[in-house]
């Protein structure tokens, strides 16, 4: 079955204002839909860990270019809206952040300066049948339906996407490629916002539908790059911090069944079978990859101490509102523990 295409306009900008790039490090390409960033470099077991600025001792001095970086993981992204909510009361805002997924809405409205905003839709439009519910089939509506929830970024909680012509935040959300099965890293723009928030949380099987943006097709962009740290490496940040929604000791178990019924759903796609393949494994050598980054002190990360109440497809509200308020009081703890972060 050919999953149904939704038809989008956006734009892409250029890579981060102010932010040094890497010579050493370039694209393996970049699509004529994405002058930004290209697809992801595939991820060796024995890739090399980059050397981030600031090597001294950072209450010595001020705070530099910092990034976050926010992991996906559908209604998990509850706890990510918790966290930015409680930072952006208590730090500075980040010079760039790098999202996927469910935590791409959470944040761009953070970006804006409206997380407050975020949080309302988290409290009022995720959960019972206003995300996700099976009766949405009898509507020719996805399980999961994107479309709707995006609708409310245009709406009375509306995102305000003019702007990202001149927000001191960068945001760049990592989407698939569906012709090439990487990751590209989209930034967002007045003209393109929408759209690429879009694509970033077009779930394969509970959303099922491709996203055109420039004529090219894209989906989810967890498929390939679950946590686009990489990038965000690449680019020379004086801090980086990540933003998981499992905890330290979760790993990702291959599941026959669904790369069955993925690869069914993408038929004019032949490349995303293997992306599909290899997701479990991509997932789990990102994770060990951080804990070793953040072991070397090279990273900072963020994440809940033990399972979310959330879920990737949960659609209790009490559970939604606990995965919040966990992000708040998990970011509060944090940031107390890291003061050179809040100059």
């Amino acid at each position: 079955m050919t999953p149904p295409v939704s038809s989008a306009a956006g734009s892409v900008d250029s890579s981060p204002e102010g932010i040094p790039s890497d010579p050493a490090v370039a694209p393996d390409s970049v699509s004529s839909a994405s002058q930004l960033d290209g697809p992801s470099p595939r991820l060796a077991a024995t890739t090399p860990i980059p050397e981030l600025n600031g090597a001294t001792s950072p209450a010595a001095q001020p705070r530099g270019k910092m990034a976050l970086v926010i992991e996906g993981g559908g209604l998990r992204g509850a706890f990510c809206a918790g966290v930015l909510a409680a930072w952006d009361r208590l730090a500075p805002r980040p010079d760039a952040i790098y999202a996927t997924s469910a935590g791409a809405p959470s944040a761009a409205f953070m970006a804006t300066g409206q997380i407050d905003v975020a949080i309302r839709l988290w409290e009022t439009k995720t959960h019972a049948h206003h995300l996700v519910s099976p009766t949405h089939w009898f509507k020719g509506r996805p399980l999961m339906d994107v479309d709707k929830l995006v609708n409310h970024f245009r709406g009375r909680l509306s995102l305000d996407v003019e702007q990202f012509g001149n927000c001191p935040t960068k945001v760049f959300i990592a989407v698939t490629n569906c012709r090439t099965a990487t990751a590209e890293y989209l930034r967002l723009t007045p003209g393109n916002a929408l759209d690429v928030l879009t694509a970033t949380m077009a779930l394969p099987l509970a959303y099922g539908r491709v996203v055109n943006i420039h004529g090219q097709p894209y989906i989810d962009g967890g498929v390939v790059d679950c946590i686009p740290l990489e990038r965000a490496l690449e680019r020379g940040y004086d801090h980086i911090v990540v933003l998981l929604t499992q905890p330290a000791q979760y790993r990702k178990r291959r599941s026959a069944v669904s790369e069955v019924l993925l690869r069914a759903q993408y038929p004019n796609y032949p490349e995303l079978p293997h992306a599909f393949r290899a997701r479990w494994a991509r997932y789990n050598q990102h994770v060990d990859q951080i804990a070793q980054l953040e072991a070397a002190g090279r990273i900072k990360v963020i994440r809940p101490e033990s399972r979310l109440p959330a879920s990737r497809m949960t659609r209790d509200r009490r559970k939604i509102l606990e995965t919040i308020q966990m992000g708040r009081d998990c970011a509060k703890r944090w940031l107390d523990e890291h003061p050179e972060l809040l100059r």
